[in-house]
């Protein structure tokens, strides 16, 4: 269950202009400096109407910086290109693939999943017909023996196998 608020949240921005600043006496120009970035992007950020949100790597920064570690200026941080993040999506992708295919293989001797088979989906024993379809109709009250003479070449292992295939992930 979310929390209501009574307030919404206050914008970095405003709490250094109103209390930051004038508690410790500091122009924009020197906190620019000290933080590294423009007086632009700081102005920016201490808007009244609009105020330029604060990134991760700005807070980062700040907090770095207020603390007389060393870090680099937050305009240094790039956000990651499109190509990247695809590149990295495709990785993710090819890793939870095999692993789940490896998984697959390892414990359910029923289950097979070939990606030149019914675009990879787990199906029962290379029958084409997915574990999915079986969960469902057992899930929607079928029983046993309708989805077996509705699925001729199915066995009742086949049927019990495609329930424990899915019942880690369901929890």
């Amino acid at each position: 269950m979310a929390v209501k608020r009574a307030l919404p949240p206050t914008h970095p921005g405003e709490i250094l202009r109103e209390d930051v600043l004038p508690a410790l006496g500091l122009s924009v120009v020197d906190v620019s400096k000290k933080l590294g970035v423009t007086r632009q992007t700081l102005h920016r950020i201490m808007a009244r109407e609009n105020p330029r949100p604060v990134t991760p790597e700005m807070a980062a920064a700040a907090t770095a910086r207020a603390s007389g570690l060393t870090c680099k200026p937050p305009t240094t941080f790039g956000t990651p290109s499109a190509e990247s993040i695809r590149a990295r999506s495709r990785r993710f992708r090819r890793r939870s693939k095999q692993s789940h295919q490896e998984e697959a293989r390892m414990k359910f001797e029923r289950i097979t999943i070939d990606s030149a088979q019914m675009g990879g989906v787990p199906c029962i024993r290379g029958l084409r017909i997915p574990v999915a379809t079986i969960v469902g109709m057992i899930a929607d009250g079928v029983t046993e023996q309708d989805v077996l003479s509705a699925y001729p070449d199915l066995e009742r292992e086949d049927i019990h196998e495609a329930l424990n295939y899915v019942k880690p992930r369901s929890s």
